[in-house]
């Protein structure tokens, strides 16, 4: 497959960084999935000055806004977006207009709808949601002197949640399906998401996300997820489900062994890792030592890169040989190929 590069200034230097575009993509959902709105705002914006029109970017960038309430932010980037045809149209439109709502222009959302109902070529459920979100605002015009409610309004449900391509074989298509879920779900829509779960598709990565956004829902109970060509029973109320405190303790490990002398190196390792851990979960990561994983994601990169890594060098930084990591180097190699950062 061929790799993609992007072009990078550092230090006033020309850095090719393999690819950035899908780190700072992955990163960038993972913190929005953890709700850490500013540090994926962050991430989404440094994509988004390198390449404006990117897609996921412009998307990310605009529902961080919306989460931080930054609403005027949010509707410029989308009003770009349908203007330019920049990702899914329907999403786009989707997220736009319910920014309108938050901003309750509700006669712009009633106009924008019946013109795109008026096509002839919308899909039966884009005009199930139109008409939904026109009879909404149509309503809440008319409710003038219910104006204390009108954030608590807001705030429910006011279409059901479009899970149909979950089922997609393209990750972007799953990530879409559920990254747009801010409301509560229904039995109907949980049920679905541990379909999806048990089902012998869908992208690694995007399984544990679905998993996360099951437990912030307040989910309980064994779940069945299959991935990685294996079956495994998580239970959604365990503490610390998601292998979080290992994470960082090996994110530490990385950063400690390379920041000082290659910066570039140990951001692209990191991001590495931080895909890795959520698209291997919940397989057993052994042996649970810190130093190794940190070294197999060390060598990984280094060899994605095309780099050669001095022995006695490597054993300064982590306190092991090479030897001894190899087996799981391999092992972040094959979940990396199996996972999004190659389809997205």
């Amino acid at each position: 497959m061929k790799r993609k590069h992007m072009a990078r200034k550092i230090d006033n230097k020309l850095v090719l960084f393999p690819h950035l575009e899908e780190r700072l993509v992955e990163r960038g959902i993972d913190k929005l999935k953890s709700k850490k709105y500013k540090e994926a705002q962050d991430l989404f914006e440094q994509l988004h000055q390198i390449e404006p029109d990117h897609p996921q970017a412009a998307y990310g960038l605009s529902v961080c806004y919306v989460e931080l309430g930054d609403y005027e932010k949010a509707e410029s980037i989308t009003s770009e977006m349908l203007k330019k045809d920049i990702g899914n149209y329907y999403d786009v439109l989707r997220l736009h207009m319910t920014i309108l709502i938050q901003r309750r222009r509700y006669q712009e959302v009633i106009t924008m709808a019946e013109v795109i109902l008026e096509e002839d070529q919308t899909p039966p459920d884009v005009e199930s949601m139109l008409q939904q979100l026109a009879e909404f605002c149509r309503i809440r015009l008319t409710e003038t002197n219910k104006s204390d409610s009108i954030d608590s309004d807001i705030d429910k449900p006011i279409f059901k949640h479009d899970l149909s391509e979950l089922h997609n074989p393209d990750p972007e298509k799953q990530w879409l399906a559920i990254q747009n879920i801010n409301n509560g779900l229904s039995l109907d829509e949980k049920q679905e998401l541990t379909d999806f779960l048990s089902s012998d598709t869908g992208d690694p990565f995007i399984k544990t996300l679905v998993l996360k956004l099951l437990k912030d829902k307040g989910a309980e109970g064994l779940v069945t997820l299959t991935k990685l060509g294996e079956t495994f029973k998580v239970d959604l109320g365990e503490h610390d489900l998601f292998n979080e405190s290992f994470k960082e303790q090996v994110s530490k490990k990385i950063q400690k062994a390379l920041m000082s002398e290659n910066p570039t190196l140990c951001e692209l390792a990191q991001q590495i890792w931080q895909h890795f851990i959520v698209a291997s979960f919940p397989k057993s990561l052994e042996p649970k030592i810190p130093e190794i994983w940190a070294g197999a994601c060390c060598l990984y990169t280094h060899q994605i890169n095309g780099m050669d890594i001095d022995h006695d060098r490597f054993y300064q930084l982590f306190d092991i040989s090479l030897n001894q990591v190899k087996k799981q180097a391999l092992f972040i190699k094959e979940v990396e190929e199996l996972s999004s950062e190659n389809n997205l």
